[in-house]
């Protein structure tokens, strides 16, 4: 009897996948004024993965990306993203919050300056139109904040009295013209 050996060799194929290390995008930088509430999760770029966290400028990890900051200058703010397989990548974000002047400057940049909006100045309680006519007033106060917004009314009397003392920014816009004035509540 002939011995036949026959051999099977059984082969496999496997799945083998490489995964791809996660990203954290590109470095990015933005501008924004005092006070200003801006998402530090907008600053990723289109590239990088969403499952990172962020580190604020004193080294701590955020637990919001909602904020807003007060003192102009620069904050540096780190993404990191990592898996097991992957070592740590890191996008690098500066924030530059411009001083208050150069954000009321922005405010402004459409607008005429009109010293002539108000009846007085200082004011105390009660801003007091010289024109009845406008869509829209906004006061900005010094840290760049719009405090109050006042629609298109009939009445010349605006209550300031929830103010605190200090140089305030009136907008008035009306026809798409905007005008401004600073005042001093009392």
């Amino acid at each position: 009897m002939e011995t036949i050996l026959i051999l099977i060799i059984s082969i496999s194929f496997c799945n083998l996948s490489v995964a791809q290390c996660p990203t954290a995008g590109q470095d990015s930088a933005a501008t924004y004024c005092p006070n200003e509430v801006f998402n530090i999760a907008n600053l990723r770029s289109l590239d990088a993965d969403t499952t990172g966290i962020f580190i604020n400028p004193m080294g701590d990890t955020m637990t919001n990306t909602i904020i807003s900051l007060q003192f102009p200058g620069q904050y540096t703010y780190f993404y990191h993203i990592s898996d097991t397989n992957c070592p740590v990548d890191t996008a690098k974000y500066i924030v530059t919050i411009l001083p208050v002047s150069a954000c009321f400057w922005e405010l402004t940049e459409n607008a005429s300056e009109n010293n002539q909006l108000i009846h007085s100045n200082p004011v105390s309680n009660e801003l007091v139109l010289n024109d009845l006519q406008f869509d829209q007033l906004e006061i900005i106060d010094p840290a760049g904040r719009i405090v109050l917004i006042h629609p298109s009314s009939n009445n010349p009397h605006i209550d300031i009295s929830k103010l605190e003392n200090g140089n305030y920014l009136l907008i008035v816009v009306n026809n798409g013209t905007r005008q401004f004035q600073r005042f001093i509540k009392t």
